[in-house]
């Protein structure tokens, strides 16, 4: 449980989610995916009662292919108490947030991101992207809550055989305060994946 203000915020929800997604491809030329969610988000109050607001969202993703092998990989969501479904701010809780008369409010969220990968040749891969999440906080919420995050990406993965890939990555991440505090986050990340087919 999570105290926030008058209200405690359960990890979970007291319904499940309604999911649904639909996916239209054409082969090698790439596909476009649309997915659309329904929740309940409730709250446990710390006086005792619950209170429960309704989520939504809608999400809109695809990968395109370019010149040769590469691709075009992009995406865009928006809805309402998705928050603890978007990268960046499932560890925040950003899915809904109280209100100065007490009550819950589920949280506007609207982003999207961008990438290109590269293949150079046989073995090795390049990939650039950036995204964007903007959160809109509710009027009881501390000014440390999360209004928006941004992050760069850039890797290179060398594939010297099938189902073994090793690669090196920076990030640079960004976020700024409902009070308009911000930092930064850069990291390098090195990774080894194995897979078997």
């Amino acid at each position: 449980m999570r105290g926030i203000g008058p209200l405690k915020i359960s990890d979970g929800t007291p319904y499940p989610d309604f999911i649904s997604t639909y996916k239209f491809s054409k082969g090698r030329r790439g596909h476009i995916q649309i997915g659309t969610i329904l929740r309940r988000v409730g709250v446990k109050k710390a006086t005792g009662g619950e209170t429960e607001a309704n989520g939504w969202g809608i999400t809109l993703t695809g990968r395109l292919s370019t010149i040769g092998r590469d691709s075009f990989g992009f995406g865009g969501l928006a809805g309402d108490g998705i928050g603890s479904y978007v990268a960046g701010l499932a560890t925040s809780p950003a899915a809904a947030g109280p209100t100065l008369a007490g009550e819950m409010k589920a949280q506007r969220v609207v982003g999207g991101y961008g990438g290109y990968m590269r293949v150079w040749d046989s073995q090795f891969r390049s990939t650039v992207s950036y995204g964007y999440v903007r959160v809109d906080p509710t009027t009881g919420q501390p000014g440390t809550a999360i209004r928006n995050t941004q992050n760069v990406v850039g890797n290179l993965v060398w594939t010297p055989q099938p189902g073994l890939g090793v690669g090196i990555e920076y990030t640079d991440g960004r976020r700024e305060n409902s009070n308009g505090t911000k930092g930064t986050n850069p990291r390098i990340h090195f990774g080894i994946q194995f897979g078997f087919s």
